[in-house]
């Protein structure tokens, strides 16, 4: 998360609940579950992961100080890359010199690609899944979100000024990356995703006014094609709004794209989920009962469409902060069968006992 606006939250979350805070916390809607899958102790947060098809998470964990004071309420300490395993066995993939903000930390191919908006660091990262010797990227100042196409490009939001943009990152001829200025987006860092046909969304985290927006595939193209790296091809004038009137967007995930109608859910750190089910169409999809912020989130799919009581559509995972504990918590969000269902599947098996009952009697 942006520094300036990991702050807000934390000010904006402490004088709106003064309870005591346990740990991080979401209530899905009905229709699913949230069961967790790891936290970190207090002081320690996730700033960003990604999962892969083997069910690992990579994620960067950092270490925070209390120093007492409005302005360096808390500070981070240390930070790490981490890769944890299904059975909860960790492994460091990379460890920063010092704490950083971290941003994200998703997986490009075989390697994990990972961010931080700190001004002491500010180098985005690559190193292999499996570990080994981290390459550098680019330096780029106030780094937020990174998403890959379908194309396998990726792309940067961030705000390296007055502004947020986003950025294509490619490797040129001499096989330097590079960072290519394609749309000026203007206020705060906010989140990318990419749908199945190549349009890209973006989202504003204003406070109870969240807005959504979209360029063509076909003009983000044609701006990734210009290569005018210093200038943006896209602003304003070419996006479309896609949803308004949700709550202060964090991050931007699909669920499964191979669906006939994918749906866009938004979190945010006003501790709800939006659910946009298509142009100018949301409703709520759970929120924290305790004020956690509500971020990052991975789509697992599966062999149904995601949709409540319809089981194997695949598993949401979605982060809850708690800035009272200064912890983290990722959660696994799946459907459960409809109530009838578990009533037959009771009643079938209360008959089953009946008739071994009477036969054994």
């Amino acid at each position: 998360m942006n520094r300036i606006l990991s702050i807000t939250v934390s000010i904006i979350v402490l004088t709106s609940a003064v309870s005591a805070f346990a740990a991080p916390m979401y209530s899905p809607p009905a229709g699913f579950k949230a069961e967790l899958l790891f936290s970190t102790p207090s002081e320690t947060l996730i700033e960003g992961f990604d999962m892969d098809s083997d069910g690992n998470t990579y994620y960067i964990e950092t270490a925070y100080q209390w120093y007492g004071d409005p302005v360096n309420w808390y500070m981070p300490d240390s930070s790490a890359l981490k890769k944890r395993a299904p059975d909860g066995t960790t492994q460091t993939l990379y460890n920063f010199s010092s704490g950083v903000w971290g941003s994200f930390a998703r997986l490009v191919g075989d390697d994990v690609w990972f961010g931080n908006s700190s001004y002491s660091d500010s180098v985005l990262r690559s190193i292999s899944t499996g570990g080994g010797t981290a390459t550098d990227i680019i330096t780029m100042s106030g780094q937020y979100d990174l998403k890959v196409n379908g194309s396998e490009q990726v792309f940067l939001s961030a705000k390296p000024g007055d502004g947020s943009n986003i950025y294509h990152i490619v490797e040129d001829e001499l096989g330097d990356w590079q960072a290519d200025l394609i749309a000026e987006m203007g206020g705060y860092s906010g989140p990318i995703e990419f749908d199945a046909d190549g349009n890209l969304y973006y989202s504003f985290p204003n406070y109870a006014a969240g807005e959504i927006v979209y360029f063509d595939a076909l003009d983000v193209a044609d701006a990734v094609a210009e290569e005018d790296y210093e200038n943006a091809e896209l602003g304003s004038v070419d996006w479309t709004s896609y949803c308004t009137g949700l709550s202060a967007c964090s991050f931007l995930q699909f669920d499964d794209d191979a669906m006939s109608a994918p749906d866009l859910f938004s979190s945010s750190w006003q501790s709800v989920v939006d659910r946009v089910y298509g142009q100018d169409s949301a409703a709520g999809f759970g929120s924290s009962p305790n004020w956690s912020g509500l971020g990052h989130m991975v789509f697992v799919p599966g062999a149904n469409d995601f949709e409540p009581f319809t089981c194997g559509g695949g598993e949401l995972y979605l982060l809850a902060t708690d800035y009272g504990e200064y912890n983290s918590t990722i959660y696994g969000i799946t459907a459960v069968p409809e109530p009838s269902t578990i009533l037959m599947a009771l009643s079938g098996l209360a008959a089953g006992a009946g008739i071994l009952v009477r036969k054994f009697r």
